[in-house]
Parts: structure tokens; sequence; C-alpha cells
């Protein structure tokens, strides 16, 4: 791991810990039940989603493989939901006739505003840890032609809560901060399934 590479990894550490222990202490308590929370506190998402290059990246790239991503949301409380998620973004680097896959972690803080029960809009921001692989698959095989990236977005999720599931339509506007070559516009179909009740 170059110096580089090891320093993303710490700041995006350092928000990844942010997210994970202090979003209690700045957007309320969730240990008390909320009566007027229509969510449950927990729940399981899987997705499927595309990527399209925009600005920069359109001259590298084109759309390609749609990839599953793996995730967990957490209500604190009818305000607020935050979560992580595991996946592939994927490109077509055209003038290589290869893909570019970039395995991401992210983690999420949303605010969700009441459009017409059971039906709720999520606003809000990610930061995103992203590794560059040949292929969006495991094993992984580094991508030696780019480098790893922080990233960082703005999101938009339209949720309809029915009983223990979470139907789903998220939209992101997402880009890298070390390089100008990595911009994307996400869609995402999903389902989220409680943990608990």
């Amino acid at each position: 791991m170059d110096m580089k590479t090891s320093r993303s990894y710490r700041i995006y550490l350092c928000f990844f810990l942010w997210g994970l222990l202090f979003h209690h202490n700045l957007f309320g308590k969730s240990g008390k039940p909320d009566p007027l929370n229509p969510f449950d506190k927990d729940y399981v998402t899987l997705e499927l989603a595309g990527n399209f290059p925009i600005a920069r990246s359109q001259e590298l790239f084109s759309p390609y493989k749609k990839t599953w991503f793996l995730g967990y949301d957490h209500y604190l409380n009818r305000h607020w939901n935050v979560g992580i998620s595991l996946g592939f973004k994927s490109y077509y680097r055209d003038a290589l006739n290869k893909e570019l896959a970039l395995l991401s972690v992210s983690n999420h803080s949303l605010y969700v505003i009441r459009l017409y029960h059971p039906t709720y809009l999520m606003l809000g921001t990610k930061f995103i840890y992203m590794t560059p692989n040949e292929k969006s698959r495991f094993p992984l095989v580094k991508e030696p032609d780019f480098e790893t990236e922080i990233g960082v977005g703005v999101a938009a999720r339209l949720a309809h809560i029915q009983g223990p599931f979470v139907y789903s339509l998220r939209i992101d506007r997402w880009r890298g901060t070390k390089t100008n070559k990595l911009h994307g516009f996400e869609v995402a179909v999903g389902i989220s399934y409680r943990l608990k009740k």
C-alpha cells in the first residue's frame, strides 16, 4: 500500500468511524422507541444498480454491467436513516475494451421526509471508499491504471413500506476526490427486510 493509498484509507476510515460512533449524538438517541416512526429499527438491503458516467468520465467510460449492492440500514428515529453498503460500480473502458470495476464501501446519512404514508423521500450524503479492479467479481484483481479513491456523493431515495419490507428507488450523484476521472450517476432499485420487530 503506497503513501497516497494509505492516506486515502485513513481519511475514509475517519469518516466511517464518525458515522458509526457519533450519529446518535448528532441526530438524536435511538434507544427509546418513537411511536411516530413508521420504520423498524434495522433492515438488510439488497439493490440492483447501474452506473452512468458523467462530466470527465464520459470521455473515458461507457455504462456497463448492472451490479448488486448489499447494505444495512438503521433508523435512528423518524427523521434519520444511516447505513453502510458494499458493491461494485461498473464502467466500460472504451479505449481498452475492458471493464473498470470499483469495489465500493459507502456509508450514508439520509433525512427522512414523509410524502404520504407509506411512501417516504430520503435525502442526504454519502462517503465512498473505492478500490479499482479489472472485474466486478471475486477474487479481486487490482486495476493498475487507477488508484484507490475516496468519493463523496449526494443521494435521494424513494421508499415504500409494505409490512416487513421496504421497496426503494435510489439515485446518487457521486465523484472521486483524488482525481477528476471518476464521476457517476447511479440508479438502483432495492428491497429491504427488517431484521427484528
